[in-house]
């Protein structure tokens, strides 16, 4: 005679399944997340630009767009997150690219944030790459001068009459024009941190140097970018 199991009732077999489906989603760790948020200062246009006054002139910018890159939040002396993701900002965008999220396990305590404005020369070195470093989005130069660290294009009259062209193209990746820079600014722990770019502070900078068009790297561009990094704090509630 052939031995045959005794088949186990179908209610026994539910409650089964069911304790291995609640066991598996109790060890799961639910994620957090954390936006980070990009705005600018100065007054919206209906297309997407922005415009201010500096002195006596009116400025209308229409493109303003910046990479960032290994994002780091600190508390204390204590770097508790980091993420070297290039993201892409663009602010004159109207239908976004304004901000990103980070995915964590646990959202740490910080008090501050940091950020490298501009792409590293490691990026640089391995030619036009993908995602929001492909050259579809008119960010890179060619392999020998690499990618455009921050975009700033507009004009100074008024909305009738544009006198004076502005483009600053700001990037370089190779001593002693390195452009990427870093932005530290202190802030509280939140799963959204909002960033604000004071482009009045910026063309403030650089139209006293005189300087209406930087288009390659070089010292200027090294200095300019220096006054993007002045220009970065965080939003006022």
């Amino acid at each position: 005679m052939v031995y045959q199991p005794y088949p186990t009732p179908p209610l026994i077999r539910l409650r089964f399944l069911f304790l291995i489906v609640w066991l598996s989603c109790t060890n799961k760790t639910t994620a957090s997340g954390i936006e980070i948020a990009f705005n600018c200062t100065a007054s919206r246009l209906e297309d997407g630009g922005y415009w201010t006054m500096v002195g006596t002139d009116t400025i209308f910018m229409n493109t303003l767009r910046f990479y960032t890159t290994d994002l780091k939040l600190v508390s204390g002396d204590k770097v508790v997150y980091t993420d070297s993701v290039a993201h892409l900002i663009d602010l004159t965008n109207p239908e976004g690219l304004h901000s990103f999220n980070v995915t964590m396990e646990k959202a740490p305590d910080f008090d501050a944030i940091s950020f490298e404005l501009g792409i590293d020369s490691t990026s640089n070195c391995s030619g036009a790459l993908a995602g929001d470093l492909d050259p579809m989005h008119g960010m890179y130069w060619s392999w020998q001068s690499g990618y455009i660290n921050l975009k700033a294009e507009g004009s100074v009259g008024s909305l009738k009459s544009y006198n004076t062209e502005i483009q600053y193209h700001i990037g370089g990746y190779l001593y002693p024009f390195l452009a990427a820079k870093k932005v530290e600014l202190q802030t509280k722990s939140s799963n959204r941190i909002r960033v604000c770019f004071d482009l009045n502070r910026f063309l403030k900078a650089t139209l006293s140097s005189g300087e209406n068009h930087i288009m390659s790297p070089g010292t200027k561009a090294v200095s300019l970018s220096q006054a993007a990094v002045n220009a970065f704090m965080i939003c006022q509630p």
